[in-house]
């Protein structure tokens, strides 16, 4: 591995660190001199090492093919990933080259590219080539990279930081590909990839396949929805605010939940595009977009922690302060204050009352402020219309 540009990638950009495995025992961050781990951090476009003009981000990754790991926000909407490990000797980190090996080729998964070209594809340049072929490789690409993140997802729900961990949570998909060919857009290829793993492997029959039959849709909406760089974030925050609860819903049970469409998932797609971008460019503070989940009752009380838990600091070590953020102030916009209030109170929590009369998502927005003083604005999503 030269000390050339690499790039890290979960569909967006991911910014945050790298640990490279100088002394091979495959753990990260450990080692003894003079073969300790090394680290590095990315630049606000996710890349990091030098490239043949020389631009250099904080170190250059040491030549040589060692395995690395990567974890750190999404450049369009701050959300967190962590333990991203491509295959050595990939130059791009990203879900699909942490399951498509040297022995499994991309077409396993309808990807027209040979192994070697994707390990150094970067797919989300590729989404604004001038070029057709390389643009819609890139979408082809972009896609399987946001498909990926369902199945890690649904895996890792109710982490402290919101955090989607790759690592050891696509092992049914890596198992699948070693048998054959995975079609992300079937139930049936989705079924067998669940009953690999957990909680997939445990679920009853009813509820793996409402949850497959969810996810088959999902990569079919992403193929149809998915064009340039600007869609990607609309995706990132359906999957996020709506499809993975709707997900860990399935699971508990699938009796009596209408099954989403595929129009109705390209409909969520779009309710997102008005979402303001977060400024992960020159911000060091950014607050990122919560669900606050469906209650019974009309009024509740959410501490103020369940909008800060994931909000994260950029400077330095990319990371969540759980303890050092604090809500400081929330606004109802227009369009819903005939529908839904909200509260900050003095202990930091902040009451909502809803009072719609359809089952519809609305928001609201809250300031966030971390222990240095830097504040950050995003919203909470919430239902308008009780459960009861």
């Amino acid at each position: 591995m030269q000390a050339v540009a690499y790039r890290a990638s979960m569909g967006a950009p991911l910014i945050g660190s790298i640990l490279f495995d100088i002394n091979g025992n495959a753990v990260f961050g450990d080692g003894t001199a003079p073969n300790d781990d090394f680290s590095t951090t990315t630049n606000r476009n996710g890349e990091f090492g030098a490239d043949a003009i020389g631009r250099l981000t904080s170190r250059t990754p040491p030549s040589g093919n060692f395995l690395y790991m990567t974890s750190g926000i999404s450049r369009e909407t701050g959300y967190l990933y962590t333990a991203i490990i491509p295959v050595s000797g990939s130059r791009i980190a990203s879900p699909a080259t942490m399951v498509l090996a040297p022995n499994m080729q991309p077409s396993k998964v309808g990807i027209a590219m040979t192994w070697e070209e994707l390990r150094d594809f970067d797919a989300f340049a590729a989404l604004t080539s001038a070029d057709a072929t390389t643009r819609a490789r890139g979408q082809q690409v972009t896609a399987l990279n946001l498909k990926l993140l369902i199945h890690a997802g649904y895996r890792s729900q109710g982490t402290l930081t919101g955090a989607i961990a790759l690592k050891d949570n696509v092992t049914g998909i890596v198992r699948e590909l070693q048998a054959g060919p995975v079609d992300f857009n079937s139930s049936a290829s989705m079924s067998a990839v669940l009953s690999q793993s957990s909680p997939g492997l445990t679920a009853d029959t009813p509820e793996r396949q409402a949850v497959a039959q969810l996810i088959a849709r999902f990569g079919e909406a992403v193929d149809l929805y998915l064009t340039g760089p600007e869609t990607i974030a609309p995706i990132e925050y359906a999957l996020r605010i709506q499809i993975l609860p709707e997900v860990a819903a399935l699971f508990r049970s699938a009796s009596g939940r209408p099954a989403l469409t595929v129009t109705d998932i390209v409909n969520m797609f779009r309710y997102f595009e008005d979402m303001p971008r977060p400024d992960t460019a020159t911000a060091d503070f950014v607050a990122v977009p919560d669900l606050i989940p469906e209650y019974w009752n009309a009024e509740v009380n959410v501490p103020g922690t369940h909008f800060t838990y994931n909000d994260v600091n950029i400077s330095g070590s990319v990371g969540v302060d759980i303890d050092g953020n604090r809500v400081v102030a929330v606004r109802v916009p227009a369009q819903f204050a005939s529908q839904l209030s909200a509260a900050l109170e003095s202990d930091g929590s902040v009451t909502v009352r809803r009072w719609g009369t359809q089952r519809s998502l609305g928001w609201f927005e809250y300031d966030a402020r971390n222990r240095d003083g830097l504040v950050s604005s995003s919203r909470a999503y919430v239902a308008l219309k009780t459960l009861n």
